[in-house]
């Protein structure tokens, strides 16, 4: 007897969707597998922004492995697997545990820099550690419960499964504790990055005076040129989280306040906006760290990339990030 087939609602969409998740993460594997090897065998550093670089890489690694498999299990079942709840609760689980976990990393790395950079406090690493180990165990423990409770449903776009948060009692305290943190950690990116921002060019404009000798005037570099790039990167890292997350975070807000479901189109730009984040995290990790970023032009062959750091202005270096 023929088995029934998974119908899908909008097959353009959800298989779209999928195409478009899919080759995410298999790129996204390929440079947080980047990130993961320069963090571990080519940073000399040890410190706390470096070992949770580390976590925020291996997170994603896992994140994109789940949507990899995810994938290929629907395909070779004709979808009919979004029909095991099993799977739907494990796939459901582990999507959005090891998401957040990247996402708590993140916003632990930007509090770092924020305190070290704005205020100059430096905190020890065992704290720093102590904090990620804390936000991982409240992590487990919701999304355990909430396979417990199997609040884990498939989503609209029908690509990936994902809590519902108003399907019986515990998904409801399960969205407050889930959307809590999010909003806390999301509000800690932006918040510190923007700070860091206006600190840089409160640093770095009387400098342009200072520095205005033939040192730092070779070819077309100099010190405002140098401002421009720092403040170009800050500001470029700002909008990538905000395109990430934004998307999910206003919709789930406001889903939650009007006690609506969202839409299979607004399902399908959550899932895609945010599966970037394993492509915004890499970029995080390699370019957003000087030490990591030396070490990928360092890999890069000399007839592909020159070293021009000889035609920047020097005295500007220690401001670098």
């Amino acid at each position: 007897m023929e088995e029934a087939k998974y119908i899908l609602n909008n097959p353009s969409l959800s298989i779209g969707t999928e195409i478009v998740m899919l080759v995410t993460s298999i790129v996204g594997l390929f440079f947080n597998g980047l990130a993961v090897y320069i963090v571990h065998y080519k940073l000399k550093s040890r410190n706390a922004c470096i070992w949770l670089m580390s976590i925020v890489g291996i997170a994603d690694i896992l994140v994109a492995i789940v949507i990899i498999v995810s994938e290929f299990m629907k395909f070779a079942t004709n979808y009919r697997i979004l029909d095991n709840n099993t799977f739907c609760q494990y796939s459901g689980m582990f999507l959005m545990l090891l998401t957040m976990t990247t996402i708590d990393g993140v916003g632990l790395i930007s509090l770092i820099r924020l305190l070290s950079i704005t205020m100059n406090i430096e905190i020890k690493s065992i704290y720093w550690y102590m904090a990620m180990g804390s936000v991982f165990i409240y992590n487990i423990v919701i999304h355990i419960l909430g396979v417990v409770n199997n609040i884990m449903r498939v989503m609209p776009s029908q690509v990936y499964c994902m809590a519902m948060f108003a399907i019986n009692d515990y998904a409801k305290t399960f969205a407050i504790l889930f959307l809590t943190k999010f909003v806390v950690m999301i509000f800690i990116i932006m918040f510190s990055y923007i700070c860091i921002t206006i600190t840089y060019c409160r640093i770095i404009s009387p400098l342009n005076s200072k520095y205005t000798s033939n040192e730092c005037f070779i070819g077309n570099s100099c010190s405002v040129e140098f401002q421009k790039s720092i403040v170009f990167k800050l500001l470029s890292l700002i909008i990538m989280y905000a395109f990430c997350f934004f998307p999910q975070l206003i919709t789930v807000l406001y889903n939650v306040a009007t006690n609506t479901s969202r839409t299979p189109y607004s399902d399908a730009v959550i899932g895609i906006t945010m599966n970037l984040t394993v492509l915004v995290n890499a970029a995080f990790v390699l370019f957003y760290q000087k030490e990591a970023r030396k070490a990928i032009l360092s890999m890069i062959p000399n007839w592909i990339c020159s070293d021009n750091r000889s035609q920047k202005c020097m005295a500007m270096d220690d401001f670098d990030i």
